[in-house]
Order: structure tokens, then C-alpha cells, then sequence
């Protein structure tokens, strides 16, 4: 690869030139704090905010990573069978590392997180003789999108270049599922922005309530009357000896003839723990993932945890392999007939060992599966023999062997 010719063909794509208009996205310069709009708590909801609330981070995180993690692969497929091109001149952009600094599954996680946190997440296919030889992301507030109102045709502008027109066919597009327009993405954050400043707001007073023991724990009460500066001293003597988490378990001592009754846990504050728990499946309806693996487990049960499991591949993450599949493809592999990128996510979906066995005991009986598909699926080096299709319990000489032939096996041992 010549390296003078790709360092031009990125110059040559940042390089100003004229133009009448260029589109600004609402973050663009880092300005987004300061234009959003408020909720109607008064609480501010940016993507940075967003991700100081333990349910929306670990939901962005888990989507981002999961997609960034699934291995990836270029196939086609013909009359029914299914090859893996591994000789593409792509696979590596994909499989391996999308440039010198990125490997190819980091990059998607980042343009995922993208796309979750902004709206849409954006990179570009940088050709050298008319091949891509690598896959650079884009900063969302970078671009700009504008779509032509006669024609329909989405335009990129680079904004930092004098408003460059990107070739379309050069741009990797990741929306959020959810569009108003059909082309641009609508991050879960902005939608949700009410349910996030809420949990923002609740984190918020119960720090406050925790950090200096603002929550009275209980009064003291004193038989005969106290004057005011005598009350105002105990009050202060009894603040400082007990306010603030590093006081919290001190033992309390009374002159006087005072008497401390303590409050017991009321039904405000259990309102206040259940409330804390919706808003994290709020969350979780937010970016389509089950509430269990944001691990608000309070109707969680195995069976129904690992169900959502699946949910969540089938229900979540489809929609998302869908749109970098046709994306990549698009850029990578054009008008190439038969060719296309596909996601493996059997991984995400593995069952237990026991299910698993059986699972591909029944493939292989059925002679859906050979040996080797089922060592390659286990992780195990292929056999020489293991590449028909006939079951081992069916072929003539390869019957499953008996019980009394199992016990003399055994007794001979």
C-alpha cells in the first residue's frame, strides 16, 4: 500500500472548497450543553450528562460492545450453500483492522456509540485507485446532512472543510433506529430525555440525602423546657458529632435528661427505592434492552433471564447489524452480485452445555451438520473425516452401540 497515496487522498478529501451552504448539526463545536433544550424538571440532558447515570451508560455500553465484539465476514451466497470469501479484498477491513489505528470491531463499537449518544455515527471509505484500503470514523458534529427537497438525494458536507461534498458512496452512514425523516437518526437520549433527567434528578437528591445525613434519623426530646442557645448548642454539638457518612454509626451520648427516638423507614422512602427501579426500566425501553441486563432483577427469574438474552439479539441488536451489513456492503463491496456481510451471533445466543450437546447431537442426526461444522462451532481443530453429512447413528457399521456391548467395553477395562 502506498502510504503517499492514501495520505493524499485524505488531504484532498478535508481540503476547502467553494460552496453556498453547509449544514450544522445541533452539536456542532461541543455546543451541545448549551442547546438542548430543558426538560421539565429544569434538568439538562446532553449526551455527557446522559452517561453519568449508571442505566444509560451500562445500555450504550452493552449495545456498542456487543456489535463492536460479533465477528464478521463477507459471504455469498449460491443456490443455496453459502461460501466465506476470505480472499476479498475487503475481509480484512472488516475481520481484522479497519485502518492503522482501529481494528475492524472497535471501529463499529465506536460508531455504534455514536449513533447512540448523537444520533448517527459516520465513517469514511478512503479509496486509492478506486479500492478502499481503509475505513476512517468521522466525528458526528463533522458532518452535516442535508437532504435535496425536489430529488431526495442526502448530501454530506464536511463542515470543517469549507463545506465539502462528500461522494455518497463514500460515506458510512449509522443512524439510530428511530428517524423523523427516514435518513437522519434520532438518539435514544433526546427521546427519552424526560425519563433520563428524572433519574438524574433522583441520583442527584439522594446523594444529597446520603452526604451529609440530610434525612432527619430521628429527634431528641427533653423532658423539661430548654432555652434557645441551650438548644442551639446541642443542635450543633450533635451535628458535628453525627452528620456525614464518615459519623454514620457513632454512638450517641444525651445529657440533660434528653432521649433520641429514631424514625423507622417509611412509606415514602420505599416510594422513593421503587421509583429509582422504574426509571430503570424506563431506561431500558428507551434502547430496547431487557431490563434484566441493565440488572434491575426485581421479576428476573433464569428461565425468563435467558429468554431476554435472545430478546435482545433478535429485538435489539438486529436493527443495528441490519444497517452496518448494508452500509458496509454498500461502501465495500458495491454492485459485487452475491456478495454481502453478515454478523455471526451464535455466541450471544449459546445455550448450556447440556442444551447445547443435544442441540447438535439432533444436527447432526438429521445430517443438517457435520462433524466438523460441530467442532468448528465448539472451537475444535477440523477432522480429516469429518466432513459428510451422514449421521453416525444411521450409516450401515456406524450404529450407535448397545448397552450390553457398553458394559463388556467397560468390564474388559
Amino acid at each position: 500500500m502506498d502510504f503517499s497515496s492514501i495520505k493524499a487522498s485524505v488531504a484532498r478529501m478535508f481540503s476547502p472548497v467553494e460552496t453556498k451552504s453547509a449544514v450544522v448539526p445541533y452539536d456542532a463545536w461541543g455546543l451541545e450543553g448549551f442547546l438542548t433544550p430543558t426538560t421539565i424538571s429544569s434538568v439538562v440532558v446532553s449526551s455527557q450528562s446522559a452517561m453519568r447515570v449508571p442505566a444509560v451508560a451500562l445500555a450504550v455500553n452493552l449495545i456498542a460492545s456487543s456489535i463492536g465484539s460479533l465477528p464478521a465476514r463477507i459471504v455469498r451466497s449460491d443456490s443455496g450453500s453459502k461460501e466465506i470469501l476470505v480472499d476479498h479484498p475487503a475481509f480484512g477491513l472488516i475481520a481484522r483492522a479497519a485502518n492503522d489505528r482501529l481494528s475492524a470491531g472497535k471501529l463499529r463499537e465506536r460508531l455504534a456509540m455514536d449513533a447512540l449518544l448523537h444520533g448517527n455515527g459516520f465513517a469514511f471509505a478512503n479509496r486509492v485507485d478506486g479500492r478502499v484500503v481503509e475505513i476512517l470514523r468521522l466525528e458526528p458534529s463533522a458532518i452535516g446532512i442535508q437532504i435535496e427537497p425536489t430529488t431526495g438525494e442526502v448530501l454530506y458536507r464536511l463542515n470543517a472543510a469549507g463545506g465539502r461534498i462528500l461522494d455518497p458512496r463514500d460515506v458510512i452512514h449509522i443512524p439510530a433506529p428511530v428517524s423523523f425523516d427516514g435518513v437522519t437518526g434520532v438518539s435514544p437520549i433526546q427521546l427519552a430525555r424526560e425519563a433520563i433527567a428524572l433519574a438524574i434528578t433522583m441520583e442527584a437528591r439522594a446523594a444529597k440525602l446520603f452526604g451529609v445525613s440530610a434525612r432527619p434519623s430521628g429527634v431528641i426530646e427533653f423532658a423539661d423546657k430548654m432555652g434557645e442557645e441551650d438548644l442551639k448548642r446541642i443542635g450543633t454539638g450533635w451535628r458535628a458529632a453525627h452528620e456525614g457518612g464518615g459519623n454514620a454509626g457513632k454512638t450517641a451520648l444525651l445529657h440533660g435528661g434528653g432521649k433520641f427516638t429514631p424514625f423507622t423507614f417509611s412509606s415514602v422512602d420505599a416510594q422513593f427505592l421503587e421509583m429509582r427501579r422504574e426509571q430503570i426500566v424506563e431506561i431500558a425501553r428507551a434502547f430496547g434492552v431487557p431490563a434484566t441486563m441493565l440488572f434491575e432483577l426485581s421479576n428476573g427469574t433464569f428461565a425468563n433471564t435467558e429468554q431476554q438474552g435472545r430478546q435482545f439479539v433478535t429485538f435489539t441488536l438486529a436493527p443495528w447489524l441490519s444497517t452496518f451489513a448494508g452500509e458496509l456492503g454498500r461502501a465495500l463491496l458495491g454492485d459485487e452480485d452475491g456478495a454481502s456481510i453478515e454478523f455471526d451471533t451464535d455466541a450471544l445466543v449459546a445455550v448450556d452445555t447440556a442444551a447445547r450437546t443435544d442441540r447438535i447431537a439432533k444436527l447432526r442426526a438429521a445430517g443438517v451438520m457435520t462433524a466438523n461444522d460441530a467442532r468448528r462451532e465448539l472451537g475444535l481443530p477440523a477432522h480429516a473425516d469429518g466432513d459428510r453429512l451422514d449421521s453416525p447413528f444411521t450409516t450401515a457399521g456406524n450404529a450407535a452401540p448397545s448397552t450390553t456391548e457398553t458394559k463388556k467395553e467397560q468390564a474388559a477395562a
